[in-house]
């Protein structure tokens, strides 16, 4: 699916937590932190999926991490993370969101995120979004409430869990949340430092993400993005674009670190959609 692979390089002078990796199955349902091995590879669940067959690339959104190793490193506070970097801590599976060194994972971390499974059960009735006496333009408000801590604006939750019935993509539409939220943070903090390299990483996942959510739409299997549901005000849309600008500048500007995608969607999904 992705011409250019960069494997998720792990620490490997800290003590691996015990978790056995086993055969993917596509009858079995694996939860958030799950290890599997598939056709010589070894991979790490996102979030609960199930008949979603890992494939080998970058992005954080299909339900699967790629990864080196067949174990999860217990952290270690004098590591130097790099994004992408997947350890336990406490019996919790984290995946570092940018560089970091010295910061305790914890599940409110900007750092840090936790890989948590999300409930699929729409609420009951609607989601106040933010506090309208709050500032439109602060990273607080164009975030929006996340009352249950998982990582996920409330509002977009509740929207992805209306919109859409495949649960599979429902998955995937709530785990590119965290890319998009992202995009706030780097645009709101200039502290985060981020390589040219991780730069085009994180772009290019964006991409992926987009380039198979146009895809459905134009099938009709779709009838709204989720970029449309995830930046529904102004200064979310305006956020949105100016974040994925400043990763295209991290990258210097190389129009070479940016990929095509063909197939546009994992596999696994392309079928399960069309079934």
């Amino acid at each position: 699916m992705k011409k250019g692979l960069v494997a998720l390089i792990l620490g490997f002078a800290v003590p691996a937590m015990s978790l056995a990796t086993e055969i993917w199955d596509e009858s079995t349902v694996y939860t958030a932190g799950s290890l599997v091995s598939h056709h010589g590879n070894t991979f790490v669940a996102s979030h609960r999926n199930h008949g979603n067959a890992p494939e080998v690339n970058d992005f954080v959104w299909d339900g699967w991490l790629y990864t080196t190793k067949d174990t999860i490193d217990s952290y270690d506070h004098e590591t130097a993370y790099r994004v992408g970097n997947i350890i336990d801590f406490k019996g919790h599976v984290y995946v570092a969101q940018w560089p970091i060194k010295g910061e305790y994972p914890h599940h409110a971390s900007s750092s840090w995120r936790q890989l948590v499974n999300v409930d699929l059960t729409p609420a009951a009735s609607p989601i106040t979004d933010t506090d309208p006496n709050e500032n439109p333009k602060s990273l607080e408000t164009v975030r929006g409430l996340d009352n249950d801590g998982d990582g996920i604006r409330d509002s977009y939750k509740q929207a992805v869990l209306t919109q859409y019935d495949n649960p599979v993509f429902v998955q995937m539409a709530l785990s590119i949340s965290h890319e998009y939220d992202d995009l706030y943070r780097i645009v709101l903090d200039e502290t985060i430092a981020i390589s040219p390299k991780e730069a085009a990483q994180k772009l290019n996942s964006i991409t992926a993400f987009e380039a198979c959510t146009k895809h459905l739409f134009r099938e009709g299997i779709i009838q709204d993005s989720p970029l449309t549901l995830f930046a529904n005000t102004i200064y979310r849309a305006l956020y949105y674009r100016l974040g994925t600008n400043r990763l295209f500048a991290r990258t210097n500007d190389d129009l070479d670190a940016l990929q095509t995608f063909d197939p546009p969607c994992p596999a696994s999904l392309s079928k399960d959609m069309n079934d």
